[in-house]
């Protein structure tokens, strides 16, 4: 098998496997001391969209999925997202699923976890900052 054919195999795995990446580097650093931070909040004011989703991840894989939910809904639809690429990418690779419907579902698999982010993300801006809650 040549490279070239097996960056191809690959390539549609990298997703998934960065976000796993990530949550080990996560889980390692846990009770490290080390407190993230996030640029826009410092910036803005205003929690960005993807803040707790790190924690809310690690709730759920931990089995806690009430936790999780409440740290940050969006959360669960990460750990989905990635874990239905994760499924695509096998199914590309044995051949059950042809290159143009793949592309066509991460498309609008995109679309679809980018609405969730932002209306999640507006939906906890509202909340927070109603006047008298």
């Amino acid at each position: 098998m040549n490279v070239s054919r097996r960056w191809r195999i690959g390539q549609p795995f990298l997703p998934s496997v960065g976000f796993a990446a990530f949550l080990i580097g996560a889980r390692l650093f846990a009770g490290s001391g080390l407190q993230g931070f996030c640029l826009f909040h410092l910036a803005f004011g205003v929690e960005c969209p993807g803040c707790g989703i790190t924690r809310s991840v690690l709730a759920l894989f931990a089995g806690r999925v009430s936790e999780s939910w409440q740290i940050q809904r969006a959360g669960i639809a990460v750990a989905a997202y990635f874990l239905a690429l994760a499924i695509l990418a096998l199914l590309e690779t044995l051949a059950r699923v042809g290159p143009h419907a793949a592309a066509r579902f991460r498309w609008s698999a995109n679309r679809y976890f980018a609405v969730i982010l932002i209306a999640n993300w507006l939906c906890r801006i509202v909340i927070v900052h109603i006047p008298g809650t």
